[in-house]
C-alpha cells in the first residue's frame, strides 16, 4: 500500500516470530532469500493487521502480536519502502502456507543462525538490534 503521508512510500509490516529461543524464518522462491515473513498492506488496512495477516499467509501461524520490534526502509525501484515488525509468538500448530509458490520453506532457528541465515543486512540488524533490548529465548 502506498501511503499519502510521503508521496510514493510503500508501507510493509511483519513479523519477529519467536519460540522457545527460535526465530522463524521463511525462503522466498522469487527472490531465493531467507528473510523474516512480511508484506505490503492491503488498502485501509493497519500496519500491525497487515503483520499478523502477512505472517498467516507466509508461515501458516496464527500469532500473538507483542511490541514493536522495530523498522527498516530502503528504496525498491526508486521507491522508498518501510517495513515495521512486530515481535510474535505463534499460536498452536501451522495450517498450510497461502501461496507454496512464493514461500516454500521455513525454519526455526536459534538466534544466532538467523543472524548468520538472513540475506539482507537491514533485517539482520533489525534482529540483533531486538536481541539486546530485549530476551527472546
Amino acid at each position: 500500500m502506498k501511503t499519502p503521508l510521503i508521496p510514493g512510500l510503500i508501507l510493509a509490516a511483519g513479523g519477529v516470530v519467536v519460540r522457545e529461543g527460535s526465530v522463524l524464518l521463511v525462503h522466498r522462491t522469487q527472490h531465493n532469500d531467507w528473510s523474516l515473513p512480511k508484506g505490503k498492506l492491503d488498502p485501509g488496512e493497519t500496519p500491525l493487521a497487515a503483520a499478523v495477516r502477512e505472517v498467516r499467509e507466509e508461515t501458516g501461524y496464527e500469532v500473538t502480536a507483542g511490541p514493536l520490534a522495530g523498522s527498516i526502509a530502503y528504496v525498491v525501484n526508486d521507491t522508498p519502502k518501510v517495513v515495521l515488525y512486530w515481535l510474535m509468538t505463534p499460536k498452536g500448530r501451522p495450517r498450510p502456507v497461502q501461496d507454496p509458490s512464493e514461500i516454500n520453506g521455513l525454519r526455526w532457528v536459534a538466534a544466532e543462525e538467523a543472524l548468520r541465515l538472513l540475506t539482507y543486512p537491514l533485517e539482520r540488524d533489525l534482529l540483533e538490534r531486538l536481541l539486546k533490548r530485549q530476551s527472546i529465548a
